[in-house]
């Protein structure tokens, strides 16, 4: 089981002249249950792409991770649960 603290790498990418090409494979029967969500018979994941300062050893310049983000007792209120304008609960 990973450390709460510990990303989820689930791709990586690379700059190209033409723009990013990002990679990611995802099994949601793999993510714990508290980084996924349902929303109208559908499962989703949020994720943060990072361009990463420098390429790794394999010229990855691009990180793809689960965003493991959870409100705490100091910022409850700030963000709602409303939808966006796509009707999207994110």
């Amino acid at each position: 089981m990973k450390n709460k603290n510990q990303k989820i790498k689930v791709g990586s990418g690379v700059e190209t002249h033409y723009g990013s090409n990002i990679r990611i494979c995802i099994s949601v029967e793999d993510l714990p249950e508290e980084h996924t969500f349902e929303y109208n018979g559908n499962t989703y994941i949020k994720l943060n792409v990072k361009k990463l300062f420098t390429a790794d050893k394999f010229g990855k310049t691009h990180i793809v991770t689960v965003d493991t983000w959870k409100p705490n007792g100091h910022n409850q209120g700030k963000k709602t649960n409303s939808p966006s304008d796509d009707g999207m609960p994110f």
